[in-house]
């Protein structure tokens, strides 16, 4: 069943605040997300926790790669404490998540989940590509691949927890671009503080973590992708 569209303006304000519950803790990472530097050795989700989301995601996405008769597999490492996750296309398509990724402040299953998603949207997610040959999703399409469609395939397999699988989608998404901001010594992204950028061309890097928090709740929604990063 398709995720309905959120009505929008309840949300919106009662999640405005909940940056502020992680700016503190994350004050300390650094850098891009794609090259943090820091580690994260405590807190987060379990080993056990970790594996059985890996196991999940295995499972729910070999049919993708099934396609093209081609494997999908995690490679992981629980004990290695950088915090970082990434897709590749070579004789598997396949990601590469480290245990850090699992222990960043504020970490849940929901937002360890909707990281992979994101990383499954870079092998699934479609056009536009950063890679034509390996057809590997640009950012901001593995971004919004991830909450409009991996979220839903992925949320009903994960262990509930309170709160609706919108509300779940957006608690997530705010955790992980508040890591995101951190790393770039920039404010944690809103809710309420949409990025109003109107870009020429496709961003083919990292949106700025406000836009990317914005695409993933358009992705929530079932709405168009930003501007920030889109040119349609």
């Amino acid at each position: 069943m398709r995720i309905q569209r959120l009505k929008g303006l309840f949300w919106r304000r009662h999640y405005a605040l909940l940056p502020f519950l992680f700016v503190t803790s994350l004050a300390q990472a650094h850098l891009d997300s794609a090259v943090p530097v820091l580690s994260f050795p405590d807190g987060g989700l379990t080993s056990v926790e970790f594996q059985q989301t890996i196991k999940t995601f295995e499972s729910v996405f070999a049919s993708y790669a099934a396609r093209d008769n081609r494997i999908f597999e995690i490679l992981s490492d629980w004990k290695t404490d950088w915090p970082q996750a990434f897709a590749r296309r070579w004789e598997t398509d396949h990601l590469v998540v480290y245990g850090g990724i699992a222990r960043i402040p504020g970490s849940t299953v929901d937002s360890f989940a909707l990281i992979l998603c994101h990383e499954v949207g870079h092998l699934y997610g479609g056009e536009p590509f950063s890679d034509e040959h390996n057809r590997m999703a640009v950012e901001g399409q593995a971004d919004y691949w991830a909450t409009s469609e991996c979220w839903e395939k992925i949320i009903h397999e994960l262990p509930l927890r309170e709160g609706s699988v919108q509300d779940r989608g957006v608690a997530a998404a705010i955790v992980v671009t508040a890591f995101f901001a951190s790393n770039r010594n920039l404010p944690a992204p809103r809710v309420d503080t949409p990025d109003t950028t109107i870009v020429e061309r496709i961003n083919r890097t990292h949106p700025l973590p406000q836009c990317r928090l914005d695409t993933y709740l358009a992705g929530l929604e079932l709405n168009e992708r930003p501007l920030c990063w889109w040119a349609p």
